[in-house]
């Protein structure tokens, strides 16, 4: 039985034509008061019923994917020559002279026909003498160590989705046939 209310009940416009006391739906077609049938990903899981004409609607989504480890950057590490002097400090011996003058052995012997005559004696004096030379070793090392870090970063691209629209279908999802004078609502008087 249709009824042609002026004062419209809760979350129904008015002018609309409805049956009384049929269920009220909302713009999506979902019976109002009720929770749809969604599975833990949001999309629905009510079947589809015999004769019912089922239409795909596609959504492409970003999906990550991770290359084999490859070659990221390098870290230069660089080493600068620096001359500076030097000091060590070496024991050195050497020989000193002193003179000491004492009484002859065997005093009271004839002398020889040197005496009496200038002469110059030289005494060798020895001693260390420091060369100094470069050895090359190696003083120090630096040990680079690495490590992975896993960070978190944000990719995004433009997904495209399929949008299904069901021209002049009304909030219980009922949708009139084109062509057909049945389909039509009537007019209102």
């Amino acid at each position: 039985m249709l009824d042609n209310t002026s004062a419209p009940e809760p979350g129904r416009k008015a002018g609309r034509r409805f049956i009384k006391g049929a269920p009220a739906f909302d713009a999506a077609g979902e019976k109002a008061g009720t929770t749809p049938n969604v599975d833990q990903r949001g999309a629905h899981t009510t079947p589809a019923r015999d004769g019912d004409t089922t239409v795909p609607v596609h959504e492409e989504e970003l999906i990550a994917r991770k290359t084999p480890r490859n070659e990221a950057g390098r870290v230069p590490a660089h080493t600068d020559i620096v001359e500076e002097t030097q000091s060590i400090n070496v024991p050195v011996t050497r020989e000193e002279v002193t003179v000491e003058r004492v009484p002859a052995r065997g005093a009271g012997q004839p002398v020889g026909p040197d005496a009496f005559q200038e002469q110059d004696i030289e005494v060798p004096v020895m001693g260390e003498e420091v060369m100094t030379e470069k050895r090359a070793r190696v003083g120090d090392e630096i040990h680079i160590h690495k490590q992975q870090v896993t960070e978190q970063q944000r990719f995004s691209g433009t997904a495209r989705n399929e949008r299904a629209h069901i021209e002049g279908q009304d909030q219980r999802g009922s949708v009139p046939l084109t062509g057909s004078e049945e389909a039509r609502p009537p007019a209102d008087s």
